[in-house]
Order: structure tokens, then C-alpha cells, then sequence
């Protein structure tokens, strides 16, 4: 019977016996003594230590990132840049003569995801070692991750919130037993009533006393039950949700319940489509706003969505502005800048507060020159006032102010006088 740990079927966890931090590696010759743990590759004999990667390892690492499955990129677009819960996360990292899929340090977790490669004798020996190097594994499937996203990554959030190597060290149990989901016993339990019946068209309950009569896994979508009252088709949800809900077969559903189950379900949907938007980038909550505005939730439901998002880590303005300025500046100058925060809905507050740090003085002259030299290059060839006015006229498009722009065409036009006209929209 699987441990008792509360994760639904698919999910394995792995928990090191012994606490306080792996001995250290004389053989590793690399700046840090992290310890990483394997999914990839298989193990070499009994030795537990973990030893330093071959040239074959490491480039097997690199084909592994350029050949991810569609869950282990899709899972990679929600960790990397510390999105959950400001924890760095790495992926296929080679370690000795394994290679992890995803390995986050300060909370001492491996994340496996399986496909058809991971043999089971192999995995049985990586988690020896695992163990034997104090440190923990969490492993889904493929598939479960494409279809259980938002469960997934609620579980990894409550992990990161509840564990890190300081509780190890400290002797302390686990916490996260004590606030962990139901268990995958309980969770068997909950469906080991399910049976195949006949498909339905949507019908309204019909008294007296509907009934939960079945829930039909779903053939072409994992992680999804059909439910059935009376016999007839009522409505589709996420397996989580049934069991979030203790949904029973031969459990009367009033209309009450039934508004229950399909307000479960809508939060649910709206989770999934807020995390396949982030998936692609960072966005900020007025986008994901209003995103979920145009498809149909109500808006207590975006608010439920918003406020999840906030806790785990993946909604905040701060950040998504930083973002922003990193990825654009080298392109835009401030003014254009606050403009497009402001197009996505970022207080101005926290754009100008940020931009000032980052953006300030001769940051913004460097930001407008290295432009300018990208344009016409550091000796243009044409020193004409046209091509200076033409020259200003592109950097204030870029969102640059005449301030800013001033003391760049005076450097790069020498033969032009430093007083010479320029168009109207620059005059002070």
C-alpha cells in the first residue's frame, strides 16, 4: 500500500532518514558544495557518494535541456526565476554520474518527472542514494503534469513553505505531515466505488433524493471524473476537486451541493488557465485580470484565483516590473517605459519607484548612446543637421527626453555646433 503522505496517485515522496546536510565531496572541484541529486542516468555500483560528473555526463545534461518532454518544459516555465516561492530551481543539473530534472537546494527537494525511460531498478537505486545524501524527491508523471498543473504546483508551494534545510538540521520533524492534503489512501479510498457507465446528455436533478450513482474516469482527459446522478450525466470535474469536496458515490446531491461541486470546479478551470498564462511569461494581475475577464468568471471567482496566485508566489507587480525593465531597457527609455507599465496596469507608484533605481541619470544617457550607436554607429558618417534631428527625432520615439538626448548627439555629432537647431517638439 503506498505512504501515507498525502499525494494523489502518480506522486511519490521520498523523505532522507537522517537530518543535517550531505558530508562534503572532496572530489567536486566546482565553486559549491551543493548537493544535487539525480533523475536522469543510472547508478554505477553501491557507492552512495555522490562523485563528480564526467564529460559524458554533462553533455547529456545539455542534450536533455535542448530535448525536455512538454511536461518537464511546461513545469520549467512556472520554477525558473525563482517565480515560486523566490526559490531557485535547476534543471537536468549533473551530479556525479546522475543528472536531475529539477533540484531546488535550500529545501533540499528533487523533482522527478517520469516518462517512459526511468526504469524502475534504476529509480529504486537514485533513491538510495537520495536518501543516503538527506534530501527529498517528489515525482509525477508526465501526464500529470500537463493535466494536474495547478494541484501540482500547490503541493510544491506547500513544500517550499513548509521545509528547507534549517528543520533538518535542527532535528525536527517534518511539517509538512502535519498540514499535508489527504493521503493516497484516503484518496483510493474516495474512488474505490468508481465503475464504467453509460454516457448522458445534461439533465436537471430530478427529485426525490438524487443520488451520486458514479464517477466515470474521463478516456481522453487524465485526472478527470464524469459525474453521474441518478444514472444520468450531471457534470465533468478535476479528480482533486472530488476529493477536496469528499465526494462519495451513494452521496445525496441537493442543488446546494450540486452549486458547490460546479463553483469548485469553475475556481478550478480558472487556476488552470492563469497557469498556462504564466507559463509563457510573467504577467501582471491587471493582465491576468483581465484575461480571466474575457472568458466566463464571475468576478468572485478571479478574485479567489488572484489571491491564490499572491500566496504561492506568482502574482507581484514589484516583480513583473523589474522584469519588464530588464528584458526592455536596453530598447526603450524611461518615458516609454512607464508607458507601457502603465498600458499593463502597474501602479504608477511602484513603475517610478522602480524605474528611478534602475533608471536614473547617467543610466538612462548610457541607455539612450548605446542606441544611438546601434542606429548610426559611434562616427556617423553623415555629420549633416539632418541627420541629427533624424537621429533625436528616433531616440524620443524610443522614450527618450531631450535631456537625455542632448548630450548624446553633441558626442556623436563633432562637426555639427553644439547650439544647433533642432525640431520643434525638442525645444526647452
Amino acid at each position: 500500500m503506498p505512504p501515507d503522505d498525502g499525494l494523489p496517485p502518480g506522486i511519490v515522496r521520498s523523505k532522507a532518514r537522517e537530518a543535517g546536510p550531505p558530508p562534503p565531496n572532496p572530489d567536486r572541484k566546482v565553486a559549491d558544495d551543493l548537493p544535487h541529486v539525480a533523475g536522469e542516468g543510472e547508478p554505477d555500483g553501491a557507492d552512495l557518494v555522490l562523485g563528480r560528473s564526467t564529460e559524458g555526463i554533462l553533455a547529456l545534461a545539455r542534450k536533455f535541456r535542448k530535448s525536455a518532454t512538454s511536461g518537464e518544459d511546461l513545469l520549467w516555465q512556472l520554477l525558473r526565476r525563482k517565480q515560486l516561492g523566490g526559490r531557485t530551481f535547476r534543471r537536468q543539473h549533473p551530479l556525479g554520474r546522475f543528472i536531475a530534472d529539477f533540484y531546488c537546494d535550500d529545501a533540499g527537494l528533487v523533482i522527478e518527472v517520469d516518462g517512459a525511460y526511468h526504469g524502475a531498478v534504476a529509480q529504486q537505486e537514485r533513491e538510495t542514494i537520495l536518501i543516503a545524501n538527506n534530501l527529498s524527491v517528489l515525482r509525477f508523471s508526465n501526464e500529470d503534469i500537463l493535466q494536474n498543473t495547478t494541484q501540482i504546483i500547490e503541493h510544491l508551494a506547500q513544500f517550499l513553505r513548509t521545509n528547507s534545510r534549517t528543520y533538518a538540521a535542527c532535528g525536527t520533524s517534518d511539517p509538512l505531515s502535519a498540514s499535508a492534503p489527504p493521503s493516497p489512501t484516503a484518496w483510493e479510498r474516495s474512488f474505490a466505488n468508481l465503475r464504467i457507465g453509460a454516457g448522458g446528455k445534461r439533465v436537471p436533478l430530478s427529485p426525490p433524493s438524487p443520488r451520486l450513482t458514479a464517477m466515470e474516469p474521463q478516456e481522453r482527459r487524465a485526472g478527470r471524473l464524469n459525474l453521474f446522478v441518478d444514472g444520468k450525466f450531471v457534470i465533468g470535474i478535476y479528480d482533486d476537486v472530488a476529493l477536496a469536496l469528499g465526494l462519495r458515490v451513494g452521496q445525496e446531491i441537493t442543488p446546494e451541493r450540486l452549486e458547490e461541486i460546479v463553483g469548485a470546479e469553475t475556481v478550478r478551470r480558472a487556476k488552470e488557465d492563469a497557469y498556462r498564462l504564466l507559463s509563457y511569461r510573467a504577467r501582471s494581475e491587471r493582465e491576468i485580470t483581465d484575461r480571466l475577464r474575457r472568458r466566463p468568471y464571475d468576478e468572485p471567482v478571479i478574485l479567489e484565483v488572484l489571491a491564490h496566485l499572491r500566496a504561492v508566489g506568482f502574482l507581484n507587480d514589484e516583480d513583473f516590473t523589474r522584469r519588464w525593465v530588464e528584458a526592455r531597457g536596453n530598447a526603450r527609455g524611461r518615458r516609454a517605459l512607464a508607458h507601457e507599465l502603465r498600458v499593463k496596469g502597474v501602479d504608477p507608484e511602484i513603475a517610478d519607484r522602480i524605474l528611478s533605481d534602475t533608471r536614473a541619470g547617467d543610466q538612462e544617457v548610457d541607455a539612450a548612446r548605446t542606441i544611438a550607436i546601434r542606429r548610426v554607429g559611434d562616427r556617423p558618417a553623415d555629420q549633416s543637421r539632418e541627420a541629427k534631428a533624424k537621429l533625436a527625432t528616433f531616440l524620443a520615439r524610443r522614450g527618450f527626453t531631450y535631456d537625455t538626448i542632448r548630450p548624446v548627439l553633441n558626442e556623436l555629432f563633432t562637426g555639427v555646433p553644439r547650439d544647433d537647431e533642432l525640431p520643434e517638439e525638442f525645444e526647452t
